[in-house]
């Protein structure tokens, strides 16, 4: 639908800039960018910004062929097969250090492999991410005054929730771990709530 009205929409403004006189290589640029930012819209909407858990889960059925997605799928429905096997394809097309850092954090801390996680973490970028990992680690690690004092750093409000969340169920604070994880749900979008209602269904289903 969304393509189909991108090419409603280039085809109108194409007639108005051809009545108006706009130079010929203008015109084209224009129309194909509108086409290309209909075509786009759909997948960064559902990635980005989608809320309903369903449309997203649906998204990476369909896409689930492509490594990036095949492996966010795998560790939110605990496939563990599936995760190591999206993961090394994932290694072996992406060789910027920071990407690989990434992905094996994510999957080390599926597989609580601690001192893993504590030798890739370092490498992740932006900051963001670097910092959110090094809390779920702390975490892990049962260092919870310190998890606290990071956490309130990271600016990304769900990150901070979803975290606040991991700590308070771990020292066994249930109605504050239940009230940070329906925060964290609320603020996120795309696959970030995705992954999180996965994992809320098995850890906070009161909240689901």
């Amino acid at each position: 639908m969304n393509y189909v009205f991108a090419i409603i929409v280039a085809f109108v403004i194409n007639f108005i800039m051809n009545y108006l006189q706009f130079n010929s290589v203008i015109i084209l640029i224009v129309t194909f960018l509108i086409v290309l930012a209909g075509l786009l819209y759909p997948t960064y909407r559902t990635l980005l910004s989608e809320t309903k858990v369903e449309k997203v889960e649906k998204f990476l059925l369909k896409k689930r062929k492509m490594p990036t997605y095949a492996f966010i799928y795998a560790l939110a429905n605990n496939d563990e097969e599936e995760a190591l096997a999206a993961l090394n394809k994932l290694l072996k097309i992406n060789k910027q250090t920071h990407k690989q850092a990434l992905f094996k954090t994510m999957y080390h801390l599926y597989k609580k492999d601690l001192a893993a996680v504590k030798e890739e973490i370092e490498y992740i970028k932006p900051e963001l991410y670097k910092n959110y990992y090094k809390t779920a680690l702390l975490v892990e690690e049962g260092e919870f005054s310190e998890a606290r004092q990071l956490a309130s750093q990271i600016t990304k409000r769900w990150m901070q929730h979803a975290l606040f969340a991991e700590i308070e169920k771990e020292e066994d604070n249930c109605a504050e771990a239940a009230r940070f994880a329906k925060l964290a749900l609320a603020e996120a979008k795309g696959l970030n709530r995705y992954s999180l209602y996965k994992a809320y269904e098995r850890d906070f289903p009161e909240v689901i």
